[in-house]
């Protein structure tokens, strides 16, 4: 009887054993896919993040290289018109016997709304304009630009009050709204 006890005992314990052990490689195998799986998600989600980082940057820097461009456009064009405002002042003085004549300007921006001219007349008479335009920037400048055409046209009139008035009339006329 020990002996068949032996004889079947043994191998059915053995199978026990490895039927034991064959569920706990089992679940330890189970926990770990668990772990690998969720170790993927986390690898995978930091991997989106670090791509909506890279093209959130890349993002950022088109929008700058945008905006340096845009800077860049603006200054140039700022700057053909801080030189288109300088060619509008007179570029010699006058000469006129017993006045000294002196002019400088400095716009506070690139464009402002200063404004000096001369004109002397066929009989020496000297006329004399200065301006400052409300504000500064294009706006002034445009209003400047107007304001010169108007001294030139005008320069010669002899009754000012006549020359304001058509010179208001002809501004006035342009709608250049909110410029003054």
């Amino acid at each position: 009887a020990i002996a068949l006890a032996v004889f079947f005992g043994l191998p059915i314990s053995v199978s026990v054993f490895l039927a034991r052990q064959t569920a706990m490689t089992s679940r330890a195998l189970e926990t770990k896919l668990v772990e690998v799986e969720r170790l993927s998600e986390q690898t995978l989600e930091h991997e989106r993040r670090e791509a909506e980082v890279r093209v959130q940057r890349e993002h950022e820097r088109a929008e700058m290289a945008l905006l340096q461009a845009e800077n860049e456009r603006k200054a140039k064009e700022l700057e053909e018109a801080r030189q288109l405002q300088l060619s509008m002042l007179p570029s010699t003085l006058p000469v006129v016997p017993g006045i000294e004549i002196a002019a400088y300007m400095k716009p506070a921006t690139e464009v402002g709304g200063d404004y000096y001219d001369f004109h002397v007349g066929p009989d020496g008479t000297l006329t004399i304009a200065v301006g400052d335009a409300t504000g500064h920037g294009l706006k002034a400048g445009t209003l400047v630009t107007a304001t010169k055409g108007l001294f030139n046209a005008f320069a010669l009139e002899p009754d000012i009050v006549a020359t304001f008035h058509r010179s208001s009339l002809a501004l006035k006329q342009l709608n250049l709204r909110y410029l003054y």
